[in-house]
């Protein structure tokens, strides 16, 4: 088919640019191609530096409060990561040989600064029920008066004393008073069939080879040693929980990256019927890919969880305009000689191509803006790499095609068009696409939603759910804190303490349990008060009503309770063992105190989390006292900045391609009829988003800002090819229809293997991502046209060129 060419062109500097570009690439093809294979010599080597930190600090801005605290007590505090061993079995002599020889075949190992997996039974005995806190105390009074309302007769005889109760924090203190009475040797459950063991790294161990490397070397220990003695084991803790997050994420990354590859080149091969053409399209990508990344590590320094995805998104992203250079180059040697198809390609789809880079970049770019590095890293990058992958189709891509045809992998070809049915979408079709998007745009202002739950987007294994239940069943004493402050004395904590606990005391509080060496060291005044607290619940069991009691583990914590006595002498911090000190003083040796809080309701709740930290950071703690640290404080600046930065950043980058398609076509109208497509399929996916349930969350917000930068290419294309061929909306659909699709499969395919992947964050975002593809690819190639079938109609008042076909 001829293709019409009935346009005027101004000479303006870009076609005057591009028709040299092309003049000086078909004469000096070699020249240009052997040039980029120099460049990318050292861009390889700069592009290995890369690396992947995925500490969830990575993605604030050094100014944050959270990282700065972070920063400055991490040698004061630790990281506060460990390893957690569980060991289990029913001969309880094998279980301590397994604990014991684990124990010292590990402390052999390079890194390692303290295990625990024994109790200081000789303190905690002699001390006991004084070492329960006073809020728990106050609370362990109400239950005992509990206790004996259960067992009174009159209960009984008004049919009441056998009702069965939900369990609830009475349950929680019972045990705790169990524990309190029975000190074991080691670090067991209380039925004697399972032990545990913390390994604490030495401060320093922040990079995650040698945490991964510490990981496997202590399971090949505990796996050879359980072995030998018969008993099962398992390892978890913090440090675990970041060691699989990375494997998972490589995993995945790999895994995604492979299919992403496959399926784009299987792609390319079914729409170009050809294996040859392959190194034309994916070179000039490639080898602009590959200057980007050169250029990362300047950028941003290593990726994070959010930006370790982007280069096979990109890939998917830049295969597009490669594909519509390809075909339209291939188009146009089928009646014109190579310098002539070239020109015609460049300053004709080239215009489009270079249009389309400009405004992707800007939508990536925009991102730089914000405040979240997981957004301003993925930014800098997306943008800086589209600019440069533009670049390079429009300075290399000329000579790889002429390369390319002249060693005969690009050869002319007239595409097969759709048929006469295919042509155009019914108008029922259009109408349909229509509809949805009016009722996507109701349905997503109502129901869409942000989902704050941050164990939806992390990694979290089956194995280390439950070592981390058995964890909270073996150690009695509270550790992996919400946040951490740091006190120079005694005088300092005392003040916090008061302010913390006071806060503790309001109506719906977020701050739940807190712990300090007063829990272990009690000042004067709250030693008297554990006493009388102590002295209340002895002269209640002292009542008749316990010879009722029929449980056997309450009947033996009361008379635990009953016998006990408190020392004489207060507790001094002196006086503390060295296993409990750990937790409570600084690591580097200044003799600092620590002060921890956790919060009061589910850990994963990221509301929560954020009403935890505004509180924290609300309360006029003393000068003297540093912090808060921990992660709680770090979740929640996370999700601060991004609900309310996200929204400005989305449209922001409405605005800016806006303007950029604004200054390209220089009509306002003609701008809406570009961004048509984009939006619509925005507003569509939104409302399949509701249908499936699925909520935006911190991970796949920045799909958003990058959906608009590749959703405006089909808008950019069509529009300016329908207007090349004077309004011809049908020969605009069949030439268009198949390079629009497979440029969309492919960007796709970029981000498919994401949502396969194990880790629940990169799901998300493929998910997200497959969806905006899919809804911008039904506007750009059913409701565009359509509308522009209609728009010709009403000009026309007849059938135009738009109902025609061949």
């Amino acid at each position: 088919m001829q293709v019409p060419q009935r346009r005027r062109r101004h000479r303006t500097l870009f076609y005057k640019e591009i028709r040299a570009i092309c003049r000086f690439s078909y004469r000096h093809a070699y020249l240009v191609f052997a040039a980029s294979l120099v460049l990318c010599v050292p861009a390889f080597f700069e592009a290995r530096k890369i690396g992947l930190d995925t500490d969830l600090t990575r993605l604030l801005p050094s100014s944050s409060d959270a990282v700065r605290w972070t920063e400055e007590l991490k040698p004061v505090v630790g990281d506060g990561g460990y390893f957690s061993f569980i060991f289990e079995g029913s001969d309880h002599d094998a279980l301590v040989r397994t604990v014991e020889e684990t124990a010292r075949r590990v402390r052999q190992l390079d890194g390692i600064d303290a295990i625990d997996y024994r109790f200081p039974v000789d303190f905690l005995n002699k001390h006991r029920y004084l070492l329960i806190p006073t809020a728990q105390l106050r609370d362990l009074v109400d239950t005992v008066a509990e206790w004996e309302e259960q067992a009174n007769p009159f209960l009984d005889d008004l049919g009441l004393g056998d009702e069965e109760s939900e369990p609830t924090k009475d349950d929680d203190l019972e045990r705790l008073i169990s524990r309190y009475g029975n000190f074991p040797d080691y670090n067991e459950h209380p039925d004697g069939g399972m032990l545990g063991m913390l390994v604490h790294p030495r401060d320093g161990i922040s990079n995650m080879g040698a945490v991964r490397d510490m990981y496997r070397e202590m399971d090949a220990i505990c796996a050879e040693i359980a072995a030998a003695n018969g008993v099962a084991y398992g390892i978890g803790g913090s440090l675990r929980n970041r060691v699989d997050e990375f494997d998972v994420l490589i995993e995945d990354l790999g895994r995604s990256g492979t299919i992403a590859v496959l399926a784009i080149l299987l792609t390319l091969m079914i729409s170009f019927r050809s294996i040859r053409v392959l190194p034309v399209l994916l070179y000039p990508l490639a080898a602009g890919l590959l200057w980007a990344f050169a250029f990362v590590p300047y950028l941003v320094g290593d990726l994070n969880t959010i930006t370790s995805f982007l280069l096979m998104v990109l890939f998917g992203m830049g295969v597009d305009y490669s594909i519509h250079l390809v075909k339209r180059f291939r188009l146009e040697i089928a009646h014109r000689d190579e310098l002539d198809a070239l020109i015609e390609t460049f300053t004709s789809t080239g215009r489009s191509v270079a249009t389309s880079g400009v405004t992707t970049a800007l939508g990536l770019s925009i991102l730089a803006i914000s405040d979240f590095r997981g957004f301003s890293d993925f930014g800098r990058i997306g943008g800086s790499s589209m600019i440069i992958v533009t670049l390079a189709m429009l300075f290399l891509m000329p000579a790889i095609l002429i390369v390319g045809k002249r060693w005969g992998l690009v050869t002319a070809r007239v595409p097969n068009l759709p048929s006469k049915h295919l042509a155009l979408p019914p108008r029922w079709a259009a109408a349909t696409v229509t509809a949805l998007v009016l009722m996507s745009a109701g349905a997503g202002m109502t129901w869409m939603s942000f989902d704050y739950d941050f164990t939806k987007v992390s990694t979290s294994l089956p194995e280390t759910e439950v070592i981390q239940q058995k964890e909270r069943d073996i150690y009695p004493f509270f550790f992996g804190p919400a946040a951490v402050w740091v006190a120079p004395d005694l005088e300092t904590l005392d003040s916090a303490l008061d302010l913390l606990y006071t806060a503790r005391g309001e109506e719906n509080t977020p701050i739940g349990a807190i712990s300090s060496m007063r829990d272990f060291v009690p000042s004067e005044s709250e030693r008297r008060e554990r006493l009388q607290l102590l002295s209340e619940i002895k002269e209640i069991l002292g009542g008749r009503w316990v010879r009722r009691v029929e449980d056997p583990d309450r009947l033996r914590a009361i008379e635990d309770l009953q016998a006990w006595v408190a020392p004489d002498e207060p507790i001094t911090v002196e006086d503390l063992p060295a296993s409990i000190r750990r937790g409570l003083e600084a690591r580097d040796g200044s003799g600092e105190l620590m002060l921890a809080a956790n919060v009061n309701g589910p850990v994963r709740d990221g509301q929560l989390s954020m009403r935890f930290t505004e509180r924290i950071y609300d309360l006029d703690m003393p000068a003297a006292l540093r912090g808060p640290t921990g992660e709680k404080p770090v979740l929640a600046e996370i999700l601060w900045l991004v609900t309310r930065q996200a929204p400005l950043i989305v449209g922001l980058t409405l605005i800016g391609v806006f303007l950029l398609v604004a200054l390209d076509r220089r009509s306002l109208l003609q701008t809406v009829w570009v961004l048509l497509p984009l939006v619509s399929g925005l507003i569509l996916t939104f409302g399949v988003c509701v249908v499936f349930g699925w909520k935006l969350n911190f991970l796949n917000m920045v799909t958003l800002p990058a959906l608009l930068g590749i959703a405006v290419d089909h808008g950019i294309h069509y529009y300016r090819r329908w207007r090349e061929l004077e309004r011809d909306t049908a020969t605009t659909q069949r030439e268009l229809f198949e390079p629009i699709t497979v440029s969309t499969l492919t960007t796709i395919m970029g981000y498919a293997g994401m949502a396969f992947a194990r880790h629940p964050g990169l799901r998300s975002i493929g998910h997200l991502a497959i969806v905006g593809l899919v809804c911008t690819w039904l506007t750009a190639l059913i409701l565009l046209p359509g509308l522009l079938g209609w728009r010709a109609r009403q000009r026309t008042g007849a059938p135009s060129k738009t109902a025609t076909v061949g």
